[in-house]
């Protein structure tokens, strides 16, 4: 899905390289991978998918404050800073993340419920104010990319939203697959993968 005016999301097609079996990011032409995590439930409900918009070209970013849910959202280049930014999310107690790699970049820590801060205003707000410098030095685009974030799984703002159980077509209210038939060579092996 590719952001666009703030919060809404439209439908588009990339062909993606596979490599071992796990679907590639494209930063060239911005398609970054995405993820919503239950955090509430215990059961390893994971939904995957493909975004454009946040412009990263490289790291992670993180949150867990994803309407309607509240489960954790994860956006970025590349898996291993994807994995991060989620493990620095549990080590903090919830909030915002972004991530370079291994190296943390940038934290907002909102340890009530992974919602509320519990500090003074003015710290959380300078906090924030060096999260989104963090994130656009990585490239991002978006002003405010941890609220943005936060829309990603709402179902109900056209036209698709992603949940710990998969991509839906808000029109339709029914779930879709991420990944389309891709190529194959004249042995049936695949390559790339086009992605929704």
């Amino acid at each position: 899905m590719e952001m666009y005016n703030g919060y809404f999301k439209r439908a588009f097609d990339a062909q993606l390289a596979v490599r071992d079996g796990l679907v590639q990011t494209d930063v060239d032409t911005d398609v970054l991978k995405i993820a919503i995590l239950d955090r509430h439930h215990a059961e390893h409900h994971t939904g995957i998918g493909f975004v454009r918009g946040f412009g990263l070209r490289r790291g992670a970013m993180a949150i867990t404050m994803n309407c309607p849910n509240m489960n954790v959202a994860v956006v970025g280049a590349d898996d291993a800073s994807m994995l991060r930014a989620v493990e620095e999310l549990r080590a903090m107690g919830g909030g915002f993340v972004t991530v370079d790699g291994d190296e943390v970049l940038a934290r907002v820590p909102l340890p009530v419920g992974g919602m509320m801060s519990d500090a003074p205003f003015e710290v959380t707000a300078e906090l924030l104010r060096d999260g989104h410098a963090a994130t656009a030095a990585l490239g991002c685009r978006i002003p405010s990319p941890y609220i943005i974030l936060s829309f990603v799984g709402l179902y109900v703002v056209p036209d698709l939203g992603i949940t710990e159980r998969g991509l839906i077509d808000v029109a339709g209210q029914q779930f879709v697959d991420v990944l389309l038939p891709g190529p194959v060579d004249a042995c049936g092996h695949g390559h790339t993968e086009t992605a929704r």
